[in-house]
Order: structure tokens, then C-alpha cells, then sequence
């Protein structure tokens, strides 16, 4: 939720401009912050507790009906 809601804050560059090309030609990396620094340094935050590490496959579903 951090993550989609910081997408519109314009607070961070990492969601300025419509390239990394573009973000590098704006030099946002030394005007702005990076959404990742501030998700990595709350990382224990964002944990996903229903993460199993022992499952080795992979199952896809449709989660809501039309």
C-alpha cells in the first residue's frame, strides 16, 4: 500500500518522468530520494508473514469473480 500510495505523492523520483533515461537526464537521482531507500530502511515493516520459503511451486488463480 506504501508503495502504489507514494506513486502519486510525488515525493520520490523513482516515479517521476516516463524512463530511467529520462529520470537520468532530469538528474533526479541527486534532486530527489528514491522510494527504495526509505522501503529498505523500514524493511521489517514490510514483511509478508504468509510468505512460505518451502514451497517450490508457484500457484496462479483468479482471485475475485466477475
Amino acid at each position: 500500500m506504501k508503495l502504489a500510495n507514494h506513486t502519486y505523492t510525488c515525493l520520490y523520483g523513482t516515479f517521476l518522468c516516463n524512463t530511467d533515461s529520462e529520470r537520468t537526464t532530469a538528474d533526479l537521482e541527486t534532486r530527489t530520494l528514491s522510494i527504495w531507500t526509505l522501503l529498505n530502511l523500514n524493511s521489517k515493516q514490510f514483511v509478508n508473514h504468509l510468505f512460505d520459503k518451502s514451497k517450490t511451486e508457484v500457484k496462479i488463480g483468479v482471485f475475485f469473480s466477475t
